[in-house]
């Protein structure tokens, strides 16, 4: 019997499993990615319901869980401009059972703001997993007793009146601050920012033309504009879109200063194992392909737009991360 123990050990010793990173892990690492996900995944989203990436999230639900028997579960945390969704993953487990739904401004410039303050350091804490969605933004004036109808028009008039055309935001440091204020510095205007604590109330306001500009998603501008209430100036997409056809794009007119574009991605904690990060960018580029997401998407003005890979879509994101960083230290920016 002893004899038998020491022949099974020597086998187990010699064996190649063992010297290739320990016999324990060799074989254990196949199974997060074949069993993943064993149990419901919660889908953070860092704003209330309703938004462009809420809508991201649950549009995707019903395809992730057909394709995994799986729920997944969208868990709405807003407040703190993104930073209290951010927390709440980065404190999660590391096993890509909590995901981040983020976007431009939770990734790409919320980074420059919580390193400011020395909080969370976003790029460091997150693993990208799979972008979902580039939204196009769509930058729009109202209908109210303001002349301009074009860009030509509208960069003459705002230089013809000098601190008198507005401009509405989500606060200091918003995307649309941030835009507007690369568009000011690249085209040498003078505007007046005007801080919101919210959307809703901005775009009241800016329907009603108390505040002159402001920069929309298109799921949110198509239908003000069609139905008049806002006059659409230029998109922020590579080409022109399908339903705002006569809308020139930023680069058409040489407004690249106005970022404006928008996207959606997945995201986890950092330790989580690639194996599952891989798995997880699997799952969600299968359901972006389908048939019944790609037609929701559409319907709600939602590009669909996939990383090629998880290092892909990282890439991207370090890029956003560093053109906003440019833009925040040039103008001195401060966030709410």
């Amino acid at each position: 019997m002893k004899s038998n123990r020491r022949q099974l050990l020597r086998m187990a010793i010699t064996s190649p499993l063992f010297f290739s990173a320990g016999a324990v892990p060799v074989l254990a690492q196949p199974a997060p990615a074949q069993t993943y996900p064993s149990r419901p995944v919660t889908l953070v989203v860092p704003y209330a319901a309703g938004g462009a990436t809420d809508m991201v999230a649950r549009l995707l639900t019903d395809s992730l869980r057909r394709q995994t028997g799986q729920a997944f579960v969208v868990d709405n945390r807003p407040g703190a401009n993104g930073a209290i969704a951010l927390e709440f993953v980065a404190r999660a487990p590391a096993d890509g059972y909590t995901v981040l739904v983020g976007n431009v401004a939770t990734n790409a410039v919320l980074p420059s703001a919580l390193a400011k303050k020395g909080k969370l350091d976003v790029a460091k804490s997150f693993v990208p997993v799979a972008k979902l969605a580039s939204v196009p933004g769509v930058l729009v004036t109202t209908a109210k007793d303001f002349p301009p109808n074009n860009a030509a028009e509208l960069i003459a008039y705002i230089r013809k009146n000098p601190g008198k055309v507005s401009y509405a935001s989500a606060g200091n440091g918003s995307m649309a601050h941030l835009s507007f204020q690369g568009l000011a510095e690249q085209q040498k205007l003078d505007l007046i920012h005007v801080p919101y604590k919210g959307g809703p109330t901005a775009l009241t306001d800016n329907i009603s033309g108390l505040v002159h500009l402001n920069l929309l998603n298109v799921a949110s501008a198509v239908p003000l504009i069609n139905d008049g209430k806002l006059k659409a100036i230029a998109v922020s997409a590579p080409s022109r879109l399908e339903q705002l056809p006569t809308v020139p794009t930023m680069a058409e007119l040489n407004l690249e200063g106005a970022y404006g574009g928008n996207w959606q991605g997945l995201f986890v904690r950092t330790g989580t194992p690639d194996i599952v990060v891989e798995r997880l960018a699997a799952i969600a580029a299968a359901a972006l392909a389908s048939p019944d997401v790609q037609a929701a998407f559409k319907a709600a003005n939602l590009p669909i737009s996939v990383s090629a890979s998880p290092k892909a879509f990282a890439d991207f994101v370090n890029a956003e991360i560093a053109t906003f960083r440019s833009v925040i230290s040039r103008n001195n920016i401060e966030f709410d």
